[in-house]
């Protein structure tokens, strides 16, 4: 049963920048140093740390000689805020460590791992994936961001892991009751910050097929292969390769009948995957230009309107133009945020190559 009063409620929160509040307000826990020490006493809650694991997780092989000494000061301090909103026993000591008490407060970490579980033992897709976006929106952040010590690096790396594999159970859910376009929109942001992470290739390739693209689903799993390769030295795993078996086969498995692509598209799947990075990735320096030249025929204006579909899927904001006098006259008057695609003959002329403005924002592809 909770000890905490009814009317107030006292909550620590590590997926983020840690924080603690009590009755809604928010509380400031200290330096970086002491928010380490209650992040390896957060993630032992219920029982006793010992301080030399205090220490070491700390500073590791680098302590000071007065690193015990350190400690009690830290925890000293944490006593005081706590104790302050009636949470005085909540630190116990007793020789060589201490505990904190996990029945006096709640933890959103807690929560997201309650959440997860209760996605798992759902009857439903629907009912699952709800609760897996819950679990996800409890983040604000990086993971105890800010925090030193190895401990705290080995707790972050930990709950950032959860995290992934809880997007990947929703992405797989989403596929379940037939989200593809949207699937198919977010994965390439999410491998760009986890290139080798087979799964995610798993639910992009298993989208494509879904969603009937063929072609960029067989071009994927090419890219995959040489990517395993030339990092790893290994091939896909057994699940990629079966995906790609039934992308050969054009199996249904219960989806949408896979269309054929255009034949303008064979070959063209490389230049839509490189679009969807492009409008994944926030530019760092304003918008971002991609001239598309070409040869009369050679289906550029075709690829324009295929890049508009893939804009608007990801609802980011595009320019398109097919063929432009002048583009520099048109690119200084759009927004700076806006990325902009122009195809034509040819590519920009030289005084839009060495304008400083548009320096290291250009990118040309000739088909």
């Amino acid at each position: 049963m909770s000890l905490l009063p009814q009317e107030v409620r006292y909550r620590f929160t590590v997926l983020g920048p840690p924080g603690f509040t009590s009755g809604g307000t928010r509380l400031d826990l200290g330096s970086p140093q002491q928010q380490a020490v209650l992040t390896l006493l957060l993630a032992n809650a219920g029982s006793f740390v010992r301080t030399g694991e205090l220490i070491d997780g700390l500073w590791g092989e680098r302590a000071p000689a007065t690193g015990e000494a350190v400690i009690r000061t830290y925890i000293s301090r944490l006593r005081r805020l706590l104790s302050l909103q009636g949470l005085g026993s909540a630190i116990v000591s007793r020789s060589g460590g201490y505990r904190l008490d996990p029945d006096r407060f709640e933890v959103d970490a807690v929560e997201f791992a309650g959440l997860i579980e209760s996605a798992r033992q759902a009857h439903n897709a629907g009912t699952a994936a709800k609760l897996l976006e819950r679990a996800l929106g409890l983040w604000t952040g990086t993971a105890l961001a800010g925090v030193p010590g190895e401990a705290a690096e080995h707790e972050r790396s930990r709950l950032e892991r959860l995290k992934l594999t809880a997007t990947q159970e929703l992405l797989r859910l989403r596929l379940e009751l037939g989200e593809h376009d949207e699937v198919m929109a977010e994965v390439p942001a999410l491998i760009e910050r986890n290139r080798l992470e087979e799964p995610l290739y798993e639910i992009y390739l298993l989208a494509l097929h879904r969603g009937g693209r063929r072609a960029e689903a067989l071009e994927l799993y090419r890219a995959i292969h040489d990517l395993f390769d030339a990092e790893l030295g290994v091939r896909p795993g057994p699940k990629l390769r079966a995906l790609h078996e039934k992308v050969l086969r054009a199996e249904d498995e219960q989806a949408p009948a896979l269309r054929e692509p255009d034949p303008l598209f064979v070959g063209r799947e490389r230049e839509r995957a490189e679009f969807r990075r492009l409008l994944a990735s926030a530019p760092a320096k304003g918008g971002e230009v991609l001239f598309l030249t070409g040869a009369p025929g050679i289906g550029k204006s075709a690829l324009v309107r295929k890049f508009a579909d893939d804009a608007a899927a990801m609802g980011k904001p595009v320019r398109l133009f097919d063929g432009l006098d002048d583009p520099a006259d048109v690119l200084h008057r759009l927004p700076g945020d806006v990325t902009v695609v122009i195809a034509g003959r040819t590519g920009p002329d030289a005084t839009l190559l060495v304008d400083p403005a548009w320096s290291g924002r250009i990118t040309i592809r000739k088909l």
